[in-house]
């Protein structure tokens, strides 16, 4: 079954496998013809879930439930490291839920702020990578928004706060909140 945190919209699968070595392995049809390297299966159609998911469901790193502005709460955030060295990029993937549907082309802002309230590192881009516009979120729906945050190289090591909002004006970033 598809996840009900799979935006709605229409998707095929695509697999391929490999040897060890890193090889792949050939896909066969069932008359043993060759058919390439990856098998790729028909269109199918993802549709909003009748009901939204739990969000205490969620495998979420940290748990914040707090109100971002007048359209979204910020579930909670996980990052995929809790150390990093400089020049590397971090995953961090928010998780939104809706409360009324946001302005079309809202931006998620995620940036790491050091001690003194410089700011490292920061990143704008659209929710999803743009996979799910928020001009089609609807209330109750649960956003998984995975962003990848660039530490430069350079950065002196320290302790920092990832700080995310999602604005229509990411300029401005007035709805930001410190996971």
């Amino acid at each position: 079954s598809v996840p009900q945190i799979v935006p709605p919209g229409r998707y095929h699968l695509e697999v391929g496998i490999e040897h060890a070595d890193g090889s792949p392995v050939s896909v066969r049809a069932n008359d043993g013809q060759s058919e390439g390297n990856n098998w790729e299966s028909p269109e199918f159609t993802v549709v909003r879930p009748p009901r939204p998911p739990d969000p205490n469901t969620l495998d979420v790193g940290r748990r914040l439930n707090v109100a971002v502005g007048d359209s979204v709460e910020l579930l909670g955030v996980t990052l995929a490291s809790r150390s990093i060295l400089d020049g590397d990029t971090i995953p961090v993937t928010l998780y939104w839920q809706v409360v009324r549907v946001p302005a079309a082309g809202a931006q998620t802002y995620v940036a790491a702020v050091d001690a003194t309230g410089h700011t490292v590192g920061e990143t704008t881009r659209p929710p999803t990578g743009g996979a799910w516009p928020t001009a089609d979120w609807q209330p109750g729906d649960v956003v998984v928004d995975r962003q990848t945050l660039l530490v430069p190289a350079g950065t002196k090591p320290g302790s920092f706060t990832i700080v995310a909002g999602l604005d229509a004006d990411p300029a401005s970033h007035p709805s930001s909140t410190q996971p």
